[in-house]
């Protein structure tokens, strides 16, 4: 059985401006790709507005949603990736999940007080996940241990190449092999 690997991304997009009046607005800076849908369904969703903003002047958007590798590769496409780094996950509905950071370039002469960041972490298609517990709830304790951290492993490995910002190395698809427990790509 191969299970596909997904991203869930958490966006967040800040601008901060000494005057209000001159400052960029939000609306003109968020990127498209948060407005992308599945047929009438939003990938992203916002979970956060400016009404959190510590700051009068500063303006905030926070967006949560599940991409797969092609949406993914489009993003990096799309913008510059100013810098990436290890960080100690994320928490959403479903549990903590190791995750990569990653700063977009937003900004253009015109927009030059935004910044944009991705927490972007590799995950087990969800549809996937269900058949995956079921084999796993069939084998020996034991085993099961071993197949779930090579399953890790293989998510560990996923969440590595994210890091690999310089070199551009995204496939269109990844799926684990869950009888090898190898990462495949093509």
């Amino acid at each position: 059985m191969k299970a596909r690997i997904l991203y869930y991304v958490i966006g967040s997009v800040d601008v901060y401006s000494d005057n209000v009046f001159t400052g960029s607005k939000i609306e003109d800076v968020i990127p498209d790709f948060f407005n992308w849908k599945n047929g009438k369904k939003r990938v992203f969703r916002q979970t956060e507005g400016s009404k959190e903003a510590e700051e009068p002047a500063t303006k905030h958007r926070k967006y949560v949603g599940i991409i797969n590798a092609k949406q993914l590769k489009q993003i990096k496409e799309d913008f510059y990736l100013q810098g990436t780094c290890q960080t100690m996950g994320t928490l959403t509905e479903y549990g903590w999940f190791d995750a990569i950071s990653w700063d977009l370039d937003i900004t253009d002469c015109y927009h030059t007080d935004c910044t944009c960041n991705l927490y972007v972490s590799p995950i087990i298609d969800f549809k996937d996940a269900e058949k995956i517990e079921s084999i796993l709830n069939k084998l020996p304790d034991f085993e099961k241990k071993i197949k779930i951290d090579k399953i890790q492993l293989q998510l560990q490995k996923a969440l590595n190449r994210l890091k690999d910002r310089g070199k551009n190395r995204y496939s269109t698809s990844i799926e684990i092999d869950l009888l090898q427990c190898e990462l495949e790509m093509s």
